[in-house]
Parts: C-alpha cells; structure tokens; sequence
C-alpha cells in the first residue's frame, strides 16, 4: 500500500510528516478493513514514533509512502514507513510507530486480536 500526499505547507518539518504518518497509517489499516477505533475488535493507541529525516521536502512535493506491518508482540505491533519523492528517487525519512491494542470502555490494554495478525 503505498499512498501519495501533495505537499500544500512551505517545509515538511516533525509535526506535518508525523500527521501525514497518521494518513498513511489509517490508509493502510483500511486496507485491511480496520480502522484506529475498531482493529479486530480491539483500538489502537500509537505508543511511540520515531522519524528519521534523510532528505527535505517542500510544497508542491509529491509524497510516496510506503507502509509495513511487524513485530508483533501479545498486545500490539509495529508499523514502518518509508517516504520518498517519486520525482527524483529522492529519501525523505523513514518512521516507524508503535500500536498498542486497547479498549477504550474499560481503559485496559488488550490482546493483539487473531484478525488482526493477517496484517504480518
């Protein structure tokens, strides 16, 4: 899965590229037919991020990102993006984001649910 986002803001710069993950990651999970409320029965909670800029990008760049699932662990997964320019091959950054599975109505972690381990 790898979706494409237009740059319409001068630079990209921690917070847009971490909400333009956020897109890609939701793009992603729909693939699926999951969404950050209802994962195989279960919510996710983003744990942790780590971006790693390898190039710059700016306004009026066309973004590629592509997005893998894994180490999954018994209540939760990682998600790994690498985006690029298209136009010139170019790297811009790799991140990855940790998901936790949760439950909202009691306030706990949960499991990572058997439908969900098909993403791996």
């Amino acid at each position: 899965m790898c979706p494409y986002f237009f740059l319409f803001f001068i630079y990209l710069v921690n917070d847009k590229l971490l909400a333009l993950v956020h897109e890609a990651r939701a793009a992603f999970l729909a693939d699926f037919d999951f969404t950050e409320i209802d994962c195989g029965s279960v919510s996710l909670i983003m744990a942790d991020a780590v971006l790693m800029f390898q190039g710059e990008a700016y306004a009026g760049d066309t973004l590629k990102f592509e997005v893998a699932a894994g180490e999954p662990t018994r209540s939760g997964f990682r998600l790994f993006f690498r985006i690029s320019r298209p136009a010139d091959s170019q790297n811009i950054a790799l991140t990855e984001t940790g998901m936790v599975c949760y439950d909202y109505s009691t306030g706990k972690i949960k499991p990572l649910p058997e439908a969900v381990k098909r993403i791996f």
